[in-house]
């Protein structure tokens, strides 16, 4: 299994790794509407059941933030076109690990400004969309640390479907 982390950080390089103080306080006020709007349940189930849906349809199918439809070959490609969105947003995330099978991409700081630990639920709903892009790029997104939950980062691992 050869190292691709290399060859992963290029690709995304040319995306734009700008970091636009206008769109980070833009993403803050979707987190902290989804804070708000979480603690209800229905909400919750909207957010991380239909909304991720919809949301990854219109990613992925419609070509929205720029990523280019289909099933990718392996872990290296889904990330390309998932990375397309939080470069596009100016989210400063850094990637720790690739190779064919496994992609890893770990975040210092919360990507919609969630910090305190009641913001946990509105965080869980909001990965779904993410979890759902993921999925219909032909992978599988888990977030195996997170910063709510008292971890120095949050941390995604990017797999083919088998």
């Amino acid at each position: 299994m050869a190292d691709r982390t290399e060859e992963l950080k290029e690709r995304v390089a040319g995306l734009d790794d700008a970091h636009d103080d206008w769109l980070r306080r833009m993403q803050c006020a979707f987190g902290r509407m989804l804070v708000r709007s979480c603690r209800f349940s229905a909400v919750r189930w909207f957010v991380a059941g239909p909304f991720a849906r919809l949301s990854s349809y219109f990613i992925v199918e419609k070509g929205m933030c720029g990523v280019q439809c289909g099933i990718k070959k392996d872990a290296v490609g889904i990330a390309t076109e998932w990375l397309r969105i939080p470069t596009l947003m100016r989210m400063p995330y850094r990637i720790a690990q690739a190779t064919d099978e496994k992609v890893v991409v770990e975040w210092d700081e919360c990507a919609v400004g969630f910090e305190e630990p009641f913001c946990l639920p509105a965080c869980r709903a909001a990965c779904e969309i993410d979890v759902a892009t993921v999925r219909r790029l032909g992978g599988r997104l888990s977030v195996t640390e997170n910063l709510l939950e008292g971890a120095p980062r949050c941390v995604f691992e990017i797999t083919k479907l088998a």
